[in-house]
This record gives C-alpha cells, sequence and structure tokens, in this order.
C-alpha cells in the first residue's frame, strides 16, 4: 500500500502521543498502524475515484460528440476500417487505458476491469448509432476493452516498483532508452515519402468528397519540366522517380476566393484512388501533402504548410506555386516567396495517429513539445542508478541529435528538445517522490525502538 504526504500529515496530527493517557505503550505501533492504512486507504479511494471521474469524463467527450465527417451513422462490420484504421484502433486502446489504470487504483480486479471496459464501450458504441458523423464496430469494443486491461497491466507493474526502493538496475534504462530510439526511428521512416509503383492520373482542381472544390483555374504543371495534364499521366514510371528524387513541381494558376477548408489547386492520384500528392490553399495557408509510408499502415498523413501565403491573395491573382526536396525537408514558395525549412520533426509523432487539419500553429507545436515530453519519463524514472542516468541522458542526446536527423527528420527544434528533458526530469523526480514516501510510510508502521524497549523492560518488572 502507497502513503502520500497527505497521509503522513493526517496521521501526526490524529495519532496519540507516546505515553498518552490511556494507551499501553505495547499497543501504539498496533494503534499507528491502523491509523496509517486507514487514512492511506482513504485518501486512495477518494483519488481512485477522482481518476475514474476524468477518464470516463475524457473518454465521453471523445466519442460522444458529432463528428464532422460526412458519413451518416451506422454499424461497421469490418475490424480495420478506412485509410486511418490502424491508427483509430491506437487511440481506442490508449483512450481506455487512464480508466484501466484508474480502476486498478481502486481495487479493482483484472478481469473486472476487462469486462468493465468492455460494457462500457459497447455502450458507446450504441449510442454512437444515433450521433451524426459516427461508426460503430465491434472492433471499437475489443480495443477499447484491451486498452482497459493495458492501463491495468501498467498500475499493476508500477504499484510493483514503487514497493521496491532499491535504485534500479541500469538494464531497465537500456531497455526504456532502446524504446524511445525504436519510435524516434519509426517516426522518421513512416514520415518518409513512399510513392508506389502505379498507374498515376494529374487532377486539376478536383472535386473530391471530404475536401473544398477550389473553383480558382489552373493554367500550368510541370514536375521538373514534364508536363502533367489532367488526364492519365502518359510515363508514370519517370513521374514516380522524379517524385522520389525531389523533383520541383510548378503550378501556374488564377486564383479564387479564400478556401474555407483545404481544397485541391493540383492532386496526383493512381489507378487504386491513393493520393500521391495534393497542393492548394487552407484559409491563408498554401499546404503540400505527400503520400508517406505511414499511409501504407493505415496511419495519419500530415501536411507541410506555408503559413500565410494566401492572406494577400485575392480573385484574379497569378498564383505561381513551386515545391521541391531540399535535404530533409521541402522547399515551398508561392509567388518566389516562401521557406525551405518544412518538414516534420521528433515531435510530430502524434500526428500519425491524429492530425486535424484545422489545428492553428501554436497548438500543433504544444502537441509536438508534449510528444517528446511523453517519450522520456519511462527513461527518467528508470535511470535510477549512476550507469541508468549514463544511458538515460545518452539516449536522450543521441536519439534527438544524431538519429532524427540520419533518418530523414529536421533538426529538433529547442523546445521540443526542452519539452523532451522535461519529460526525462519528471520521470525521475516523480520516481524519486515515490520512493520518499514509501520510507516515511515504512518509518510510521514501525514501532520507535524506545518504545520497544521501554515495553520489554515494563514486561521484565511485572515478572
Amino acid at each position: 500500500m502507497r502513503h502520500s504526504g497527505a497521509v503522513t500529515t493526517e496521521l501526526l496530527q490524529t495519532a496519540p502521543p507516546p505515553g498518552a493517557a490511556g494507551v499501553r505503550p505495547n499497543e501504539r505501533g498496533k494503534h499507528d498502524l491502523a491509523a496509517v492504512r486507514g487514512g492511506a486507504e482513504a485518501h486512495l479511494s477518494r483519488t481512485a475515484r477522482a481518476t475514474i471521474a476524468l477518464a470516463v469524463l475524457a473518454i465521453l467527450a471523445a466519442t460522444l460528440f458529432p463528428s464532422s465527417e460526412s458519413e451518416a451513422p451506422g454499424w461497421v462490420s469490418c475490424w480495420v476500417c478506412g485509410k486511418r484504421g490502424v491508427a483509430d484502433i491506437i487511440l481506442n486502446v490508449v483512450l481506455f487505458m487512464p480508466l484501466g489504470a484508474a480502476l486498478t487504483l481502486a481495487g479493482v480486479r483484472p478481469w473486472r476491469i476487462w469486462l468493465l471496459g468492455a460494457l462500457f464501450s459497447a455502450g458507446i458504441e450504441y449510442t454512437q448509432l444515433f450521433i451524426p458523423g459516427r461508426e460503430s464496430s465491434v472492433a471499437d469494443v475489443i480495443s477499447n476493452s484491451t486498452g482497459a486491461l493495458a492501463g491495468c497491466v501498467v498500475a499493476l507493474v508500477l504499484a510493483r516498483t514503487v514497493r521496491d526502493t532499491k535504485r534500479p538496475s541500469p538494464l531497465y534504462a537500456v531497455a526504456t532508452s532502446g524504446l524511445v530510439l525504436g519510435v524516434i526511428t519509426g517516426t522518421g521512416i513512416l514520415l518518409q515519402p513512399a510513392f508506389p509503383a502505379s498507374t498515376y492520373f494529374g487532377q486539376l482542381t478536383p472535386a473530391l468528397a471530404g475536401l473544398e472544390w477550389y473553383r480558382g483555374q489552373v493554367l500550368e504543371v510541370s514536375l521538373d519540366g514534364v508536363p502533367l495534364p489532367s488526364k492519365r499521366l502518359a510515363d508514370s514510371p519517370r513521374i514516380r522517380q522524379l517524385l522520389s528524387a525531389g523533383g520541383t513541381l510548378r503550378v501556374r494558376a488564377l486564383a479564387r476566393p479564400t478556401a474555407t477548408a483545404l481544397a485541391p489547386l493540383f492532386r496526383i492520384a493512381d489507378n487504386r484512388r491513393r493520393e500521391i500528392l495534393l497542393l492548394g490553399p487552407d484559409w491563408d495557408d498554401l499546404v503540400f501533402r505527400y503520400r508517406p509510408r505511414a499511409a501504407s499502415w493505415r496511419l495519419d498523413r500530415p501536411d507541410l504548410r506555408l503559413a500565410g501565403a494566401m492572406r494577400s491573395v485575392t480573385r484574379g491573382d497569378t498564383l505561381d506555386v513551386a515545391v521541391w526536396r531540399n535535404g530533409h525537408g521541402y522547399c515551398l514558395t508561392l509567388n518566389a516567396a516562401g521557406s525551405c525549412h518544412l518538414g516534420f520533426t521528433v515531435g510530430d509523432g502524434w500526428a500519425l495517429l491524429m492530425y486535424p487539419e484545422a489545428l492553428p500553429p501554436w497548438l500543433r507545436t504544444l502537441l509536438g513539445i508534449g510528444w517528446a515530453a511523453g517519450l522520456l519519463p519511462p527513461v527518467g524514472y528508470w535511470s535510477g542508478s549512476r550507469w541508468g542516468l549514463v544511458v538515460g541522458v545518452g539516449t536522450t542526446i543521441l536519439g534527438l541529435a544524431i538519429v532524427a536527423p540520419a533518418i530523414g527528420l529536421l533538426t529538433t527544434p529547442v523546445p521540443v528538445s526542452a519539452g523532451a528533458a522535461f519529460g526525462f526530469v519528471a520521470g525521475a523526480g516523480g520516481r524519486e517522490l515515490l520512493i520518499r514516501r514509501r520510507r516515511g510510510a515504512q518509518a510510521l508502521t514501525t514501532p520507535d525502538s524506545s518504545i520497544r524497549a521501554s515495553s520489554r523492560k515494563q514486561r521484565s518488572i511485572l515478572a
């Protein structure tokens, strides 16, 4: 049983002092132990109830609001559905993990946690049948209940480690560091361009489901001088080769009024209706989106934005847009003004799971910092020994400064690095705090040596 500082303070205020009337010395240890356990259980119960309530509210907020998708509500029979089906499964698992951990904190058994998660999820899926833009499926129930059970396992493992006040083995730091390096490497690999070998089609201002129709007029499109008409492209293998090499895509068009959502100016798709690339405005931003490896894994697909590029554009203006690969990133220009530092960093891993296009830039930055901060607490938690600290700090520096650029990510920005450092320190500090509270609680449950000596002396006199 863990004991918090609040429990310790309550105990010191309520427990009778040594020698108090009506309390025999040999009973004081039992009285103190009962007080500690009672106070700890009350504090734990309050914490568990509050955590359960927050977890339930978060789940309801994420699942019961209408969606902006155009599909009518209904029941879906597929297991991995849609272009981002794997990302949806991962999010469904993660969404129920805090609830599973909170129920574990409340003392609920694992099999009951799994059952409660399944029943709660089934109720949500049934309710979504009547919510616009929501879809229901058995796969969601399975992934949600799995997430609740996963949260239970994590809570049990952490509870077991808290009971052990010894310094952790460096092997734990090595394992968690390897996991973080794997996430960083996977992020870089999944965000790299991956253009399939198929038949390509050019599309000028196409009207597509889920996107706004851009009513401007495209005058000319080329890729390294090769024309890209609005039809089947004659030499798809060559176009694929030029795209993979980072060739320059140029689009010349006449502008229309501001697009209120992402509106394709030019798009390349293949014979399987897979988007290869897209270029177009979104409010004041100019957006470039290519097909990454993540699309093959049914993860989400982030885009690159030239913020504010369309702000001064009015109807009838000529748009001269150019985009090409520049090292690990891309250059994107409008009428010769733009940036050559567009790309993805370690902090953009969150966008592979869920990427709402309407997010403001400052919120994307905060999500990147939060993602980096969320990766490092396990490493800091297990870096309690000297060698563990060396491994943890070394891994953090290696992943952010060397591994990330080596696999095609941009240099890690200072805010993202600061977030990662904060996560590491938070993990290490959290373990130290738990250990100190554990030791303090153990000290309160151990009878004082002077009391034990006094008890032995009284027994010898009475004998």
